[in-house]
């Protein structure tokens, strides 16, 4: 049941989405995290523990019910350490057709929840999560403006590893959406930083980006060129499935040129 959220993702244009489900109780208990031992405090770890034994068990549904149990008892509104993984669980656990707008408001409230605690990556990590929600929504525009917010934000904190993570979900916004010129704006900045991190994945993730945008725009030529490039780097970083993808885009593309016997 867990993969079905992964799924909903893939389904989206395999957009990334930090689905954690257990995870997230690792982290939120961790000696970081510690309880105030208040009553309120208590009654959050027993929710989020009866939680997790519930998906233990393959209860999606009877997990997200008992948050959502929890949260009203709380009055609507939980607090204290374990607060933003309680919010975010419940979002992960809502990531389906049935609940987006609710994933959207308990995602915004983890966040809220990360920035008061100063836990920026954990905030911005949020903000993405809500992008790929947008994305499943196909609101494709409200997905950028809040990307773009976040890539304000982030880049005013100088935080550089969010700043990354962030101009990698704009870029396939901008082919999606079909902004080349914007794409373009942040494609050096995305290519500089893979250098220099020295990773052949993320330089073959943004030729396949690159192509696929070519591609969609009929630009046969310069979507091989991106392509092939893309799978000579993805045999670099040994990413059999991102090969996998290259050759497939690669096949429509010349498909689409009416080159069938290269497709």
């Amino acid at each position: 049941a867990r993969n079905g959220i992964t799924t909903h993702a893939h389904q989206a244009g395999r957009v990334l989405l930090p689905v954690l489900g257990a995870g997230i109780l690792l982290l939120c208990m961790a000696p970081g995290c510690a309880r105030n031992g208040g009553t309120e405090e208590d009654s959050l770890d027993s929710t989020l523990v009866r939680s997790e034994q519930l998906l233990d068990r393959g209860g999606v549904v009877a997990a997200r019910q008992r948050l959502l149990e929890g949260l009203r008892a709380a009055e609507g509104e939980w607090k204290g350490a374990q607060a933003a993984g309680a919010y975010r669980m419940l979002a992960d656990l809502s990531v389906q057709p049935a609940h987006l707008d609710s994933a959207l408001l308990f995602y915004a409230k983890a966040e809220e929840s990360y920035r008061g605690r100063m836990q920026r990556l954990e905030a911005f990590q949020m903000a993405l999560a809500s992008v790929s929600v947008w994305r499943l929504m196909q609101r494709n525009q409200d997905a950028l403006t809040q990307a773009s917010e976040a890539l304000r934000l982030a880049t005013l904190f100088g935080d550089s590893a969010a700043v990354n993570e962030i101009r990698w979900a704009l870029l396939d916004l901008y082919r999606v959406l079909e902004q080349p010129a914007e794409m373009a704006g942040i494609v050096s900045a995305v290519q500089a930083t893979a250098r220099r991190l020295n990773e052949p994945r993320s330089e073959a993730r943004l030729s396949f980006i690159l192509g696929k945008a070519a591609s969609d725009r009929g630009e046969i030529e310069i979507a091989g060129n991106h392509l092939l490039q893309c799978l000579a780097l993805a045999g670099k970083a040994k990413d059999s499935l991102l090969a996998a993808d290259a050759l497939l885009v690669l096949a429509g593309t010349f498909e689409q040129a009416g080159r069938l016997r290269e497709a």
